[in-house]
């Protein structure tokens, strides 16, 4: 990992660290998979926790077994389920507010996730915090998704800073494998989807509410804020 005091950016996974969307996306897999399959699925809970990790371009395919024509259908199904649930979608407490304080600070913000480009610019929309970041990257938008650090790199060239001076928040294994790969400190949240995984990956920082990051923002010290 490369040295570099001080810190430029910090970079965000969605679901789940910003997020709370996990009925939303549970309810919806099981929504499509009903539909189009005759059966919910993930159901059991190792499904759900390796399902929910994937990019969409990696999760259809793998739930219709490889056939494209029936991952498209599944998707469909997904995403329109995924839309009428917009009421079970909401930002964690102390999010937007967490946000607006670093950006205050000087701070260059962004998102690197494997949602998909139509459901974040959705959950962006509805949220109101795509005013607050730099860039967004999709897992559809890189070659490889995360745990590779492609949607890190990508996002990370986007604002024009380096590995050293990122920090990446996540609340899975393959946030902090990811934040690591490209080169950044990855901090890992309490209130995620697989808390005990990430941790166990070995995160450099770990907090338990998300307006903590505003306090280690001013421990690891920022270049060029006021």
């Amino acid at each position: 990992m490369t040295d570099r005091a001080g810190l430029a950016a910090v970079l965000f996974d969605m679901d789940g660290t910003l997020l709370d969307s996990r009925e939303a996306l549970i309810g919806a897999y099981h929504d499509a998979t009903t539909a189009v399959l005759g059966a919910p699925f993930p159901v059991e809970r190792a499904d759900v926790d390796h399902i929910i990790q994937l990019s969409a371009r990696d999760a259809f395919p793998e739930i219709a077994g490889g056939d494209p024509e029936l991952a498209r259908r599944i998707e469909a199904v997904f995403h329109d389920s995924y839309l009428a649930r917009s009421q079970e979608v909401r930002l964690y407490d102390g999010v937007a507010e967490m946000l607006g304080a670093l950006r205050d600070r000087g701070l260059a913000l962004g998102i690197a996730t494997s949602k998909s480009r139509p459901r974040l610019d959705l959950d962006l929309a509805r949220t109101g915090i795509g005013g607050l970041l730099g860039t967004t990257i999709c897992g559809d938008e890189v070659p490889i998704a995360k745990p590779d650090p492609a949607p890190l790199r990508a996002a990370m060239h986007a604002l024009g800073v380096d590995p050293g001076e990122t920090l990446y928040v996540g609340d899975g294994a393959n946030d902090v494998v990811a934040a690591h790969a490209a080169g950044t400190r990855a901090a890992g949240v309490a209130y995620g989807f697989h808390p005990a995984a990430c941790r166990a990956a070995g995160p450099e920082h770990w907090i338990e509410q998300p307006l903590e990051l505003v306090e280690l923002a001013g421990v690891l010290g920022h270049v060029g804020a006021p």
